[in-house]
């Protein structure tokens, strides 16, 4: 059994650490199991530098040594949006397509969708941090 959640926002966004991207498209299919699949669309003809952060990002995870890729801590990621937040993810796939498109195809280890007091928590949070003295010089 799957569940797909599909942000259908019109300010659609992510998180990885402390890196924002607003996304075309975002969904997430969880599974029976704990583990689940996120597929990421992103319009690098508006955001051109996400390219260079996800290529750095999926070769990080290639292993010259041996031509894999490996499980390694520096390797996995967190993604966290206002509904949910994915777990120990790693890029499984990702093309561009001629239009300009970067889609991405990640798997988590687990997928945690956050109650409504931990989202409301979460959101003024990021609210008050992009009005701090620190982004907005008020003096």
């Amino acid at each position: 059994m799957t569940t797909t959640i599909l942000d259908t926002n019109k300010n659609k966004w992510f998180k990885i650490k402390d890196d924002v991207f607003y996304t075309e498209l975002i969904s997430c299919q969880l599974t029976i199991g704990s583990h689940g699949s996120i597929d990421i669309s992103l319009d690098l003809n508006k955001y051109p530098n996400y390219r260079k952060y996800f290529y750095d990002l999926f070769d990080k995870m290639y292993n010259s040594g041996t031509g894999r890729t490996g499980y390694k801590k520096d390797n996995v990621f967190d993604i966290i949006t206002p509904q949910w937040r994915g777990l120990s993810c790693m890029i499984k796939s990702m093309d561009i397509n001629p239009n300009g498109m970067l889609n991405l195809e990640l798997t988590c280890d687990y997928i945690d969708q956050e109650n409504i007091q931990e989202r409301r928590e979460n959101i003024i949070n990021d609210i008050l941090n992009e009005t701090s003295d620190k982004k907005n010089n008020i003096n």
